[in-house]
């Protein structure tokens, strides 16, 4: 079985039908398998999942968010009421009447810096869960993107805690690279150490989140998806090679409570028009006979078409 495929609909929350698709897999191999015994312990079984920390606060506060990852990707709960649920949880462990999930996280920012280390709450779509690290170095750099070039200042988080609901989801095997804000860019340094000089790093990341910088500069009322569609056309710039055209095309799906599937999907269908003149072509097979070269040219069309109507629209107010 294609395991990216797996991850693929952990990363879209249907958890139900990633483990549906490890169980039909047959023969499975060893690590398959044993993913598949990891994956009902998490979702199906009683045993809080261990967290090696010695601070019992840090620990009770990290299972609050376990407990409501559990409810939102299961389904037990819907998504407003986890969060409610999740704001009545963490009043209770703060000893303290929050109204919302966001304000009680305001309180645990101040507490976590206390204990040394950097929280970030709020939503990653559609679920909310933070990022907690304890270290970061700063850095800068130029980056060059289809418009401009663009200086970034970007943090090198490192020794992560919990990376919100996509690493849970995935049993740590995935998670964020990072992201942008206003303030600059930040990096899960953990996740690129091994080469800084990798397409992965270089474009998947920096020319990626450079991107979001850029637009929050020049378009900052754009949607999360928007955002996503503009970030992923600069990644098919600048690769020279199927791979990352071939990992879009997995992750797509026309939902838009999550915006990189969603992105990806839009991705796809703009190409599609372009290369095989079709509303929509999912087959990898028909991408990988045209050069890549001319998937790269129309996705730069694409990236330039999407700023002229940006453009248009800010100067119509």
């Amino acid at each position: 079985m294609n395991l990216t495929t797996f991850y693929s609909l952990c990363l879209q929350g249907d958890i139900t039908s990633a483990i549906e698709l490890l169980e039909a897999t047959s023969p499975k191999t060893p690590e398959e398998d044993t993913l598949l015994e990891k994956y009902k312990k998490r979702f199906y079984g009683e045993e809080m999942i261990g967290i090696e920390i010695s601070d019992p606060w840090i620990r009770d506060a990290i299972h609050i968010y376990h407990n409501y990852f559990h409810d939102v990707l299961m389904k037990k709960l819907h998504e407003y009421k986890a969060e409610e649920e999740l704001a009545k949880r963490l009043s209770s462990f703060l000893e303290e009447s929050f109204s919302s999930a966001e304000d009680a996280e305001i309180a645990l920012k101040k507490e976590f810096e206390v204990r040394g280390y950097y929280f970030l709450g709020g939503v990653t779509p559609p679920y909310r869960g933070p990022y907690i690290w304890k270290t970061q170095e700063k850095l800068t750099y130029d980056v060059v993107l289809p418009n401009e070039t663009q200086t970034i200042t970007v943090y090198h988080m490192k020794d992560f805690l919990m990376e919100s609901w996509l690493s849970y989801v995935t049993l740590e095997h995935k998670g964020a690279g990072g992201w942008a804000n206003e303030s600059g860019v930040f990096c899960n340094y953990d996740r690129y150490k091994d080469d800084l000089e990798s397409n992965q790093y270089v474009i998947s990341f920096l020319k990626h989140e450079a991107q979001h910088f850029n637009d929050y500069l020049h378009y900052p009322i754009l949607e999360s998806k928007d955002l996503e569609y503009r970030a992923k056309l600069v990644e098919l710039i600048y690769y020279d090679n199927h791979e990352v055209l071939e990992k879009f095309l997995i992750q797509a799906k026309d939902d838009p409570q999550f915006p990189h599937p969603k992105a990806a999907y839009e991705v796809i269908k703009g190409l599609s028009r372009k290369v095989h003149q079709q509303n929509y072509n999912n087959h990898m097979e028909e991408w990988k006979a045209i050069d890549y070269n001319i998937i790269s040219s129309y996705a730069l069309e694409l990236h330039q078409e999407n700023t002229m109507l940006l453009n248009e629209q800010k100067t119509s107010f």
